[in-house]
């Protein structure tokens, strides 16, 4: 029956909104009591400069130590929010208990939109004594701006972000700083009230550390000031932003080729995300996305179309190139060393086999040479090389480029030759038959 009431009192309430501009109060049948307010917004085709504008609600009432506030564009739609109890998020300042009385939140400045409070009637409200208050600051978001620019350079540049080393190291380090802010908020959160069920897996470790919070602060919850100007918060932070750098400078690898692009494609979903949330139109947000998505395809497109076309250009025969070997003879029979030394092999080794009369080895050894231009030899990978695959001379086996083969015998001081694709072991190393395996 009290639900019954509820849904009357907002019908009659939508009546009384179309016709005069002052909220609309009212009691349920528990005591329960309600008021709205409608406001009126922008039309949607007028994106500049209403897409970046922060339009936020400030919802005052005196003496109310618990409140709850539905918003919507429609009627239906709040009355259907309040039976579901799907009330708006009032703030961080509302959610620990800071400030009961008041709810701060954001709606769109687009079209119309209404605001209910819920008042419980343990508050000291009546009809004839104070109301809840309504008041609504508009203006252009920096914060916003700032999260759009953020997103599409996050997305353009993932790539280069994801080589440089001083950003993943700052990037782990920031984890781990907001690692330790995630825990102290828990153990914190375990001593709100009616908030205890949020720790309850940290119940073990948080005793103990709600009791170290006791005895420096003197309190069971601290305040924020004390958090933010506190010597041994202070301490803990930077800590954890040590051991943050510590392990990324320990796992961190440059010749991880899944680890950067693992990190290349997250940062370009944290740059997609961020263009979402930017704006306060999400089919906007949503259509920039798409222009980001398409314009990075695009560029991929015409890229890999310039590489086909220069191709040929590239690979057909001169008087200082020297057509290689074909691929899948280097990738299926045996590599000997001479092979991978670029162009050192005679012509008769690099062609197929015509019928020829015997004219004894001396015809292979006085085979002229073919002059090769010297910016080739210094600028051209081995084929190899091309392929992903170099070759270990002290097993005489090809290994993949970046696995884990590959970095153990680099740090064991194994030279590269990308020019002749061989990797070369140090004077006095013992060939190994763990190192022979492609990896």
């Amino acid at each position: 029956m009290a639900k019954d009431l509820v849904l009357s009192l907002l019908a009659v309430s939508s009546l009384c909104l179309v016709a005069s501009a002052k909220p609309t109060v009212g009691f349920a049948a528990d005591g329960t009591q309600f008021q709205v307010e409608t406001y009126e917004g922008e039309p949607r085709w007028k994106l500049m400069p209403f897409l970046w504008t922060d339009k936020v609600v400030n919802v005052t009432c005196p003496g109310a130590r618990d409140l709850a506030v539905f918003t919507a564009h429609d009627m239906d739609t709040l009355r259907t929010q309040i039976a579901e109890k799907g009330s708006a998020w009032c703030g961080w300042q509302h959610f620990i208990g800071l400030d009961t009385e008041s709810c701060i939140i954001r709606v769109s400045p687009f079209g119309t939109f209404h605001v209910a409070v819920q008042v419980p009637p343990s508050s000291r409200l009546s009809l004839s004594g104070p109301k809840c208050t309504f008041s609504v600051r508009q203006q252009l978001s920096p914060v916003l701006l700032a999260t759009s620019l953020g997103g599409v350079l996050l997305f353009l540049y993932a790539e280069p972000l994801s080589r440089s080393q001083p950003f993943r190291l700052s990037t782990g380090t920031l984890g781990f700083v907001l690692l330790a802010s995630l825990i102290l908020f828990f153990m914190l959160a375990r001593n709100l009230p009616s908030k205890r069920s949020v720790a309850v897996a940290f119940a073990a470790f948080g005793s103990t550390f709600t009791g170290l919070i006791r005895y420096f602060f003197g309190r069971w919850i601290p305040s924020w000031t004390q958090l933010m100007y506190s010597p041994y918060m202070m301490v803990y932070f930077g800590i954890s932003g040590l051991i943050g750098l510590a392990v990324t400078y320990y796992y961190d690898s440059e010749e991880n080729v899944k680890l950067q692009n693992i990190l290349k494609y997250g940062l370009k979903l944290l740059g997609l995300a961020l263009v979402g949330l930017s704006s306060t139109m999400p089919e906007a947000s949503a259509a920039f996305a798409c222009l980001l998505i398409i314009a990075q395809l695009a560029g991929a497109l015409d890229v890999g179309r310039g590489t086909a076309g220069r191709r040929p250009a590239k690979n057909r025969p001169s008087e200082h190139a020297v057509t290689p070997p074909p691929s899948k003879q280097l990738a299926s029979s045996p590599i000997q060393p001479a092979l991978l030394v670029p162009f050192a092999s005679p012509p008769s080794e690099r062609v197929p086999p015509v019928p020829q009369p015997d004219v004894g080895w001396q015809a292979d050894a006085h085979t002229p040479t073919v002059p090769i231009a010297k910016e080739d030899l210094e600028l051209q990978d081995s084929p190899l090389v091309q392929q992903g695959l170099v070759l270990n001379l002290a097993t005489n086996r090809t290994i993949q480029i970046g696995k884990s083969t590959y970095n153990k015998l680099v740090l064991e001081g194994y030279q590269v030759d990308r020019q002749k694709g061989i990797m070369t072991p140090p004077k006095g190393h013992r060939p190994s038959t763990t190192h022979g395996a492609r990896r």
